[in-house]
C-alpha cells in the first residue's frame, strides 16, 4: 500500500474542492482527529460553500488539541481560528459533541442510499473506522484507504 502524505491545509482544500464540485454530492464527512476544532472547522467550511446540513462524524474522546507542525515548522495551526470566527452549519461553536459517531454516520448514509451508489473518498486515515470493523459492519464494495485527516462520502453524478 502506498501512503500519500498531505499537510493539514490539503485536507481543508480537498473538502472545499468536494464542496464546490458539480460532480460530487457530499452525503457526510467523517474526521479522524478528535479535536473539537476539526469538527467545527469542517462544519464552517461546508456551511460557507453551501452545505450547512451535511452531517459530520468524529472519533471520541474529543479534545481541544490542535495541529502543530513540529517536523518542518512551516505549517500554521488554523482550525481553532476558523472554528471560533466562522463557526456555523451543523456544528456551531461549543457543540462539537453533537457530531455523529463515524460508524453510525456510515451506517445511516449507506442505509439511506441505493446499492452501489456511494463512493467513499478518503483524504485521511481510516483509523476512525477500523478497516476490519467496516468490512464486518458495512457491506461495502468500495473502500479506498488513503492517508490523513478527513474523508467524505460522495455520491457522484454520472
Amino acid at each position: 500500500m502506498h501512503e500519500w502524505k498531505t499537510d493539514i491545509c490539503s485536507d481543508a482544500g480537498a473538502l472545499m474542492l468536494a464542496a464546490t464540485s458539480s460532480h460530487a454530492n457530499l452525503l457526510a464527512v467523517n474526521i479522524n482527529y478528535p479535536s473539537t476544532y476539526s469538527a467545527i472547522t469542517a462544519s464552517a467550511l461546508l456551511s460557507h460553500y453551501g452545505h450547512p446540513h451535511v452531517p459530520i462524524g468524529i472519533i471520541r474522546p474529543l479534545t481541544n488539541d490542535t495541529f502543530f507542525d513540529d517536523w518542518s515548522f512551516e505549517l500554521g495551526e488554523y482550525t481553532s481560528k476558523i472554528a471560533y470566527h466562522f463557526s456555523g452549519g451543523s456544528i456551531p461553536w461549543g457543540h462539537a459533541e453533537d457530531a455523529w459517531d463515524p460508524i453510525n454516520l456510515y451506517r445511516k448514509v449507506l442505509a439511506e442510499s441505493d446499492d452501489a451508489s456511494v463512493t467513499i473518498v478518503s483524504i485521511g486515515f481510516l483509523d476512525n473506522v477500523c478497516s476490519s470493523a467496516v468490512h464486518c459492519i458495512l457491506p461495502l464494495t468500495v473502500l479506498t484507504p488513503n492517508p490523513r485527516l478527513a474523508f467524505g462520502l460522495a455520491k457522484l453524478h454520472r
